[in-house]
């Protein structure tokens, strides 16, 4: 499939096949889609997830065009038209995040935090900063996380003790060591932590707000283990990463509840804590 390639306009290397595999499963199989990173350079490309049936999938459909020169051709249309996008999510999954990102850079503004830093707000992360925390962890983040952590700052602000510093940063806490900590400490247990669940902010005593990197919305999750049962540790605080930030420009989150004396409305469990680890 050089040839078609080539006779399109694009030099057939690991980056055209990155777009035409990333086109391949939005397509095809958009449940995956958070669950690739790519690294392909030069003429390799690479694929990499932690569910072999995820590869397996995307392998059957790169087999199935490799015979098609049209659907080839298609493709490689598709992807060049867009830049063959390699960023934080999935070519045709970018969204542009200018408008939320504006609101939460004026609301962080007016915060109190628990734990200020001394410097004050840390200056965003660089794109090989954001690569090699997902390299580390083995997952992309959720695109808004990414763009939170690459244009806006990394960690230092949001409600209470404020986000963790991705990696690198001056928070107590960065967000992969402490992913890879859990991730290896609780391995083989009841209280075995889920993969790509990324915890993002401490609400103090053992309690996270954690991002579920793996869904489409980026589902913020609560982890409370003080109760001291692991099958009753994890609820829903927000059912998109979107609407968590919401919650704090708004000041409309259960913390701010929590903060005025009201009760917060009960949160549902999640149930698949057990199924992603």
């Amino acid at each position: 499939m050089d040839d078609v390639i080539a006779e399109v306009g694009h030099e057939p290397n690991g980056v055209v096949w990155e777009g035409i595999a990333e086109l391949l499963i939005t397509s095809g199989a958009p449940h995956r889609a958070r669950r690739f990173r790519f690294d392909s350079e030069a003429g390799a490309f690479l694929a990499c997830s932690g569910d072999r049936a995820a590869l397996d999938d995307l392998a059957i459909r790169l087999r199935a065009i490799a015979v098609n020169g049209d659907r080839v051709r298609q493709l490689v249309e598709l992807a060049g038209s867009r830049g063959f996008e390699r960023g934080y999510g999935i070519v045709t999954a970018m969204v542009d995040y200018t408008s939320l990102l504006g609101r939460i850079a004026t609301r962080c503004r007016d915060d109190d935090p628990m734990m200020s830093l001394a410097e004050g707000l840390p200056p965003p992360l660089p794109a090989t900063k954001i690569e090699l925390a997902e390299q580390r962890l083995g997952f992309r983040l959720h695109p808004l996380l990414a763009a939170i952590y690459g244009e806006l700052a990394n960690g230092g602000f949001g409600p209470d003790y404020q986000l963790l510093s991705l990696i690198d940063g001056p928070t107590s806490e960065q967000a992969v060591d402490r992913y890879l900590d859990v991730r290896r400490t609780n391995a083989g247990t009841a209280w075995a932590w889920p993969e790509g669940v990324l915890p993002i902010l401490t609400w103090g005593c053992g309690m996270y707000a954690c991002v579920d990197c793996r869904s489409d919305n980026g589902t913020v999750l609560l982890f409370e283990p003080n109760p001291g049962d692991p099958d009753e540790a994890w609820y829903v605080d927000s059912d998109s990463l979107e609407e968590w930030f919401e919650h704090y420009i708004n000041d409309s989150g259960w913390w701010r509840k929590v903060e005025d004396g009201e009760d917060p409305e009960d949160m549902r469990p999640w149930t698949d804590a057990r199924a992603s680890q």
